[in-house]
């Protein structure tokens, strides 16, 4: 396990990114004034954090199932913002986090409706953030539920993999633009000046190319 440890960390540029994007995470729920929803990001944090570790040690079936969490909760945190009655019955025990619910078409996190009501001019770039959440959701889902096929990937012993390490890096990097992207559309156009500062250099690097995101951060600076 030493062997696989030494190996990954040769890859201090990629490793440093997942610790970035727990960083980001914990940051941003430092804006947050519901406490149930700065716990929620603080997890998404210490999942990817998590990820990081086991990553690090050749678990890579372990990683990818942390970084499945992350997303999923993460998208909850973001879903229940909106819709308290559900995160309270969710926090009761009597409902259950549903994918199918909190990245729904029509009513989900990265639906139309919800950007209209949140940050309209982000209506048009939701779309292709839905189909990329759903698509990463399902591969990972496949590791948590034990395919067949995932089997082969992962192996049975334990071994450093470019390949997977390679993919796990550019999952975690996927699911944090996204959920940087949905916690920008929830919360942007509410948070104050200086919040928005605090968090620019952790969501720009991944957001910048979204224009409606950089152009509010380059308006509120000026």
């Amino acid at each position: 396990m030493a062997e696989i440890f030494n190996k990954t960390i040769e890859n201090k540029s990629d490793l440093g990114g997942v610790h970035t994007h727990a960083a980001c995470f914990a940051s941003l729920s430092d804006h947050l004034i519901e406490r149930d929803e700065k716990d929620l990001l603080k997890l998404v944090a210490v999942q990817i954090e998590t990820s990081g570790l086991v990553a690090s040690f050749g678990l890579y079936r372990s990683a990818f199932a942390s970084v499945r969490l992350a997303l999923e909760i993460g998208t909850a945190a973001i879903y229940f913002s909106a819709n308290k009655f559900v995160h309270k019955e969710w926090l009761s025990g009597q409902e259950d986090i549903r994918w199918s619910v909190v990245n729904d078409e029509n009513t989900g996190v990265f639906s139309k409706r919800f950007a209209r009501a949140f940050f309209p001019a982000c209506e048009t770039q939701v779309d292709s953030f839905r189909h990329e959440t759903n698509t990463i959701y399902r591969s990972l889902s496949e590791f948590v539920h034990g395919n067949s096929a995932t089997w082969n990937n992962t192996g049975l012993a334990l071994h450093y993999s470019e390949s997977k390490f390679n993919e796990y890096i550019e999952i975690v990097n996927s699911v944090s633009r996204n959920l940087k992207f949905a916690f920008i559309l929830r919360h942007l156009t509410s948070l104050e000046s200086q919040a928005i500062d605090d968090i620019g250099p952790y969501v720009l690097p991944d957001l910048s190319h979204v224009a409606p995101i950089s152009e509010y951060f380059g308006i509120r600076k000026a």
